[in-house]
């Protein structure tokens, strides 16, 4: 049976994540005295990429998947209980008394069903956007303070896939596609792994993987590990 819960891949939450970022994380006004040079700290942030190795949003993952579970379980259940009665409703010895009644309980079955999918897609979503909304407040912290620590101004923030796809024409036309991506920048500016990294150490739940190295890339952008 097609699954009627909503997958939530890396990339899916990303997304929606990045749409409450709103693409760019300012980062808090310095109080210390500008540089010499006047030169304006930048560094980039893959979201996608930071979420990846989170163990909030890995148990996200399996919550809703868990969720998701439970109510395909439910029409699974109304189903086989649909079949057996119009299985039953074709056998010759069934009186027309009989066939009514199965006919109102097959019409009740349909509609339990269409119930069931609805308040999957409510409460799953609803359960989403929230954790969601949890992780945003914990990224920002964890960038606001990284780009204060170390006078940062401001932190631009992408979304992008890095695996072995990572060439693809269709990830290439998705990169071309995208309001913001950094197509060119010294991998000194990219603060994924350190981001990663940070969000395990401060807020992970137990036996939290470890994060990239702090500070690095994995891989650097545009380019794929083998």
């Amino acid at each position: 049976m097609k699954r009627i819960g909503i997958r939530v891949g890396t990339t899916l939450a990303a997304i929606a994540l990045g749409m409450i970022l709103g693409g760019v994380v300012l980062a808090q006004q310095r109080t210390q005295t500008p540089s010499v040079t006047g030169r304006t700290r930048i560094v980039f942030l893959n979201l996608n990429e930071a979420l990846k190795g989170y163990s909030k949003f890995k148990a996200l993952r399996e919550e809703l998947k868990r969720k998701d579970e439970q109510f395909v379980t439910m029409l699974k259940n109304k189903q086989a209980r649909g079949e057996a009665l119009s299985k039953e409703m074709q056998d010759p010895k069934t009186t027309a008394q009989r066939k009514e009644a199965i006919e109102q309980e097959l019409k009740q079955i349909r509609f339990d069903m269409d119930n069931i999918r609805q308040d999957a897609q409510k409460q799953i979503i609803k359960y989403q956007q929230e954790e969601l909304a949890k992780m945003y407040r914990e990224v920002y912290q964890v960038v606001t303070e990284y780009a204060a620590a170390n006078g940062i101004d401001l932190v631009m923030q992408y979304n992008e896939e890095w695996d072995d796809n990572y060439h693809t024409a269709q990830r290439v036309v998705q990169r071309m596609n995208m309001p913001f991506w950094p197509i060119h920048y010294d991998k000194s500016m990219e603060i994924t792994g350190v981001v990663a990294q940070t969000l395990n150490q401060k807020f992970g739940v137990a036996a939290a993987p470890s994060g990239p190295p702090a500070g690095g890339v994995v891989p650097a952008s545009g380019t794929v590990n083998k």
